[in-house]
Formats: C-alpha cells, sequence, structure tokens
C-alpha cells in the first residue's frame, strides 16, 4: 500500500503551505493563490485572523493562533516560519488594535514584541 503523504526532511514552507490551504484554503482564496510562498500566506493568515475577530466570534482567529503555535513547538520546522511571522505576520501594534493581544499565544506574542522592539531601536 502507497502512501499519498510526501516525506519531509524538515517542515518547511511546501508543508506549511500544504497544512495552510488544507485547514483556511476555503475561506481565504490568496492561500491557494499564494501556494508556497510563505510571507505572502503569513500575512494572509494574519488577515484571516483580524476578520475571524472583527466580523465573527474568533474561533477561526484562535484555530489559526493554535495552528502557529504548534508549528513553533516543532523541531523540525525550519527557522524561515518564525521569521514569517515577525516579518509578515500581524505586528504587535495591530495585535493591540485588534483588541486580541490575551488571546494571541505568548510565542507568537513573544515574536511581535521582539519585532517591534528591532523595529523601535533601528528608527
Amino acid at each position: 500500500m502507497t502512501s499519498n503523504i510526501e516525506p519531509y526532511l524538515s517542515y518547511d514552507e511546501k508543508a506549511f503551505s500544504k497544512d495552510v490551504i488544507a485547514r483556511w484554503g476555503d475561506i481565504n482564496d490568496y492561500l491557494i493563490d499564494d501556494e508556497n510562498l510563505l510571507h505572502l500566506q503569513m500575512a494572509h493568515l494574519g488577515r484571516t485572523i483580524a476578520e475571524s475577530f472583527e466580523k465573527s466570534d474568533g474561533k477561526v482567529g484562535e484555530e489559526i493562533f493554535q495552528f502557529l503555535e504548534s508549528v513553533l513547538a516543532r523541531k523540525d520546522a525550519i527557522s524561515e516560519i518564525e521569521n514569517a511571522i515577525a516579518i509578515s505576520f500581524l505586528d504587535y501594534s495591530e495585535l493591540e488594535a485588534l483588541g486580541i493581544v490575551n488571546q494571541a499565544p505568548s510565542t507568537i506574542l513573544q515574536i511581535a514584541k521582539e519585532q517591534k522592539e528591532r523595529w523601535n531601536n533601528a528608527t
């Protein structure tokens, strides 16, 4: 019996892309349009979270937060995923403006805070 699952040496942008499309491609077509483009897909996930908390009960946003937290916990996840969260996802001021700082997992909140500090120190 053969498997349809592709073997990955690490959890890379292709594996990440496949997962986000499977989970949220039906509610955000841009995830499909930008398949395997990690930073663009990360930005689309950020907008999906924002819309989830602005327009509904935030359930989708919470699911995305949990997914990203689980990805960051993976030992085989490439470091570029964390980098994409820092650069292309929601930044700390956006989390504050949306009023969802308390809903964000601590790992993502820490990345957003560190990126804000880097930005403030660079300007």
